[in-house]
């Protein structure tokens, strides 16, 4: 349990000043709060990460054999995942205006070699597909139907309401939600 809630506050302050950094840049508004940064979005990205991580560790439970070893050092893997998330969210604040289909194919392209250099295989290989793909596609969604809610609105949306870059964001979202499974929910 205490894992759990660690999760949830590590989630909400990261998430929260991440979103700030959007806010501040202008790329992202919340017209329901006068554009200003909502109380309730630490809660929410504290929701949203506890929720991911679990998944991610029951599908990893669920395919992944009991005897597959355990990468060398996880705790270096989890930071790794967590630098390259924020440094991939201020990238988004930065270059959304002028670079935002290059950002989404930087995002795609650094998610193919992530994939690459696991050196993958069998059912760990469709774990993590399915956690870094399936969580880059459930943001997406969650993010068009809060658009056309207008609880938020991006700058310059290019996809129903939300940037084309935003799919690969989540997708490093989702190896970040492997990474911390792995490291505090079973190893594997």
């Amino acid at each position: 349990m205490r894992q759990t809630v660690g999760l949830f506050f590590f989630f909400g302050l990261a998430g929260t000043m991440c979103d700030r950094s959007w806010v501040v840049s202008n790329i992202m508004r919340y017209p329901l709060t006068h554009h200003l940064q909502p109380w309730w979005i630490f809660l929410q990205l504290g929701g949203v990460g506890v929720v991911a991580v679990l998944v991610a560790a029951w599908l990893t439970n669920l395919l992944v054999r009991r005897d597959t070893p355990v990468p060398a050092d996880p705790a270096a893997r989890f930071a790794g995942s967590a630098s390259l998330f924020v440094a991939g969210y201020i990238a988004c604040g930065l270059f959304d205006a002028s670079r935002g289909t290059q950002l989404a194919w930087g995002f795609i392209a650094l998610w193919l070699v992530r994939l690459i250099l696991q050196r993958l295989k069998g059912f760990e290989l469709v774990a993590v597909l399915l956690i870094t793909i399936g969580l880059g596609a459930a943001g997406v969604i969650a993010e068009i139907v809060l658009t056309h809610l207008h609880v938020m609105e991006y700058a310059r949306p290019a996809f129903f309401g939300v940037p084309y870059w935003l799919a690969g964001l989540y997708m490093q979202a989702g190896y970040l939600a492997r990474d911390i499974a792995r490291l505090w929910f079973g190893g594997r």
